[in-house]
């Protein structure tokens, strides 16, 4: 194996783990903005919604990355599906995280 895929393979184990602590609710700290904000917005947000959110993204990019990380020619499809993926959580996580 080369350097390049050593490091992609340990960052994509990264990122798979990264994704099961926040899905198991030990990495609420992890997620951007909601760990930042006041105790009024948390209250507006499904927490269990977000995390499932979460965990779903990083288990799917770190499954992009490990799957890319055997191929030379696929930077760019990789690149397009964590850009389509995230694209998709954030639209989820600004509708369907929100409280009613």
């Amino acid at each position: 194996m080369m350097t390049e895929q050593i490091e992609a393979l340990i960052g994509a184990v990264i990122i798979i783990v990264l994704g099961v602590i926040v899905g198991i609710g030990k990495g609420d700290f992890l997620i951007a903005g909601y760990n930042t904000s006041s105790k009024e917005r948390r209250e507006r947000v499904n927490i269990e919604r977000l995390r499932l959110l979460v965990m779903v993204l990083c288990l799917a990019i770190g499954v992009v990355i490990f799957i890319s990380s055997f191929s030379s020619h696929s930077e760019a499809i990789a690149t397009s599906v964590v850009v389509v993926l995230t694209v998709v959580y954030l639209v989820l996580a600004n509708t369907w995280a929100k409280r009613k």
